[in-house]
């Protein structure tokens, strides 16, 4: 009798749960096709990357700026001046070995305002060095709950380095990050 009372129970958790998977469990989204995106080359230090036709890339004050049309546009026309600094998604500088000791180094390390997690990467058979950085307290560059990505990758004298700002562009980042080529 009580197995009567049970199966029902069972077979309509069983029916619920896969419901509840088909509905959330499944990823609709299809993968961003580089495809089509154009490529841009550093001619100074020799690396290059693909961006989707309505981004733009910029130089501004020594910085390679990567970003949708539209804020490249705002970042041109306030003549460079970035605030807040995330504005720009996603900026390439050249670093050198002293300027790694004296800033970039210290910086990537966690403190009250910030966690900092490092980890050796491989792209495109380049090895590099990512640092992830999760901002706990206000500073001049984040707020609360903001995520900086740090890519480090080594060259002649010095490090390309990568810095990406704005986690609403996370997954083209990664697409433009995994096209970069020394």
């Amino acid at each position: 009798m009580k197995f009567k009372l049970i199966l029902p129970i069972i077979i309509a958790i069983i029916i619920i749960g896969l419901g509840i998977w088909l509905i959330f469990g499944i990823n609709n989204e299809q993968p961003i096709s580089t495809e089509d995106w154009k490529t841009y080359t550093d001619q100074e230090y020799g690396y290059s990357f693909k961006y989707p036709q309505d981004w733009n890339v910029i130089q501004c004050l020594g910085t390679v700026l990567i970003a949708p049309q539209e804020a490249a546009d705002n970042i041109l026309e306030s003549n460079c001046i970035v605030k807040p600094n995330k504005l720009y998604v996603w900026g390439l500088n050249y670093r050198t070995e002293q300027q790694f000791i004296d800033v970039i180094e210290p910086y990537r390390v966690s403190d009250s305002y910030k966690d900092v997690a490092k980890e050796d990467i491989t792209i495109n058979g380049i090895e590099a060095t990512k640092y992830t950085t999760d901002f706990k307290r206000i500073t001049d560059q984040a707020n609360p709950g903001d995520r900086f990505i740090d890519v480090l990758f080594p060259v002649e004298g010095g490090y390309i380095e990568s810095t990406f700002m704005d986690q609403e562009y996370f997954d083209i980042y990664e697409q433009i990050l995994n096209t970069f080529t020394l």
